[in-house]
């Protein structure tokens, strides 16, 4: 259980660099429980995102977009669901846009 909640920290940290790099925001200043779009991402900032975590994660997003309604712990559960082998993605993607 230790590594797997050591595994879900670098995971946000990492999500956490890639946000911050984008928004030229220090990544430690992000907080938790924001909105992409509060912190400052339009759609095209949403789709840029989108395409980084493809590219760092090697997972597939949907349309190649992000929504503006999910917090940074609301990207860390999305994505270390994608990147289990078995993960119920679709459900938790469904969940996710539905609140969009």
């Amino acid at each position: 259980m230790r590594s797997e909640n050591a595994r879900v920290g670098i995971l946000e940290n990492e999500i956490r660099h890639i946000i911050g790099g984008k928004l030229l925001l220090d990544a430690g200043a992000i907080p938790d429980d924001s909105t992409l779009s509060e912190l400052g991402f339009d759609s095209l900032g949403l789709s840029d995102l989108a395409e980084a975590f493809v590219e760092y994660f090697n997972v597939k997003m949907p349309d190649r977009m992000v929504p503006g309604t999910l917090t940074v712990n609301g990207l860390v559960d999305l994505i270390a669901a994608m990147r289990m082998p078995h993960g119920d993605v679709q459900a938790k993607w469904n969940s996710v846009e539905a609140a969009d």
